[in-house]
């Protein structure tokens, strides 16, 4: 090796040296700044061992358990499982049902699909336009609550 190790090789050394290359070992063997810094870092470690390990005077679970809801425990495990099948069920069914309502039709479509709004009056398109931004804040305003009341359980603010 023509040049010293990195800091890291060395505190590789110091914690492990098996996990150094051999031209690594052998300069820090022979090299007396080298193993000026590895007998450094070995003081470190030795120091830092002998703290006494933190203790805390209180129990985190015990403080954070009981302020957390509790989930919803099904009296049989068949209707639990029933009920998880349904829920993880429905989203794909969901999507089969509507993602042929709307492809078929954009397919059979595609060629006049731009002259599909053409003759609608700007006051239908308002009202669709309307009723989807409704849709989406209804939705955003049930979220942002949810999120809340996950707060408000977890006592954060």
């Amino acid at each position: 090796m023509t040049e010293h190790p990195s800091e890291q090789e060395l505190q590789q050394f110091v914690s492990d040296n098996s996990l150094c290359t051999p031209a690594t070992r052998s300069h820090i063997e022979g090299c007396e700044s080298c193993l000026a810094q590895v007998a450094s870092y070995r003081l470190v470690l030795s120091a830092i061992r002998q703290q006494p390990k933190p203790a805390f005077d209180f129990d985190v679970a015990a403080l954070v358990l009981p302020q957390l809801e509790s989930p919803r425990t099904a009296e049989d495990p068949a209707i639990a499982r029933a009920r998880s099948f349904k829920d993880r069920f429905f989203p794909f069914l969901l999507a089969a049902v509507v993602l042929p309502l709307t492809a078929i039709p954009l397919y059979l479509l595609r060629k006049n699909i731009f002259f599909l709004f053409a003759d609608a009056s700007g006051i239908f398109i308002y009202v669709i336009a309307a009723a989807t931004l409704f849709f989406i804040g209804f939705k955003i305003t049930g979220m942002y609550r949810t999120y809340q009341k996950q707060l408000k359980a977890l006592n954060y603010y």
